[in-house]
């Protein structure tokens, strides 16, 4: 089961994907949709928030060139869906060190 933790993550990727979708960066696209499709449990989604905030570095997506997007909303974009997917990996981890 999906874990209710994630639901932001989900959403946020959902948004992102929406923004991208005609920014000349397919592959990236495919990959969120990926990752958005294996959170299916706290196991996967604790692994894919590591994953995909890997990603959001510079040395990552963060030095691609999106067409019809400057640099600065780029990355403000990137820490932000990085931002969201390490609250869900702590949301999820606290959640979880709570638990009898």
């Amino acid at each position: 089961m999906i874990p209710e933790e994630a639901i932001p993550l989900i959403e946020h990727i959902d948004a992102v994907i929406d923004l991208l979708k005609s920014k000349e960066c397919d592959d990236i696209v495919s990959y969120l949709v990926y990752y958005k499709s294996r959170i299916k449990n706290d196991f996967t989604a604790t692994l894919i928030c590591g994953d995909l905030a890997g990603m959001c570095r510079p040395e990552a997506w963060g030095d691609r060139y999106i067409g019809g997007m400057d640099r600065a909303t780029w990355l403000v974009l990137l820490n932000r869906l990085q931002s969201v997917c390490i609250s869900t990996f702590n949301d999820i981890k606290k959640r979880q060190a709570a638990a009898p």
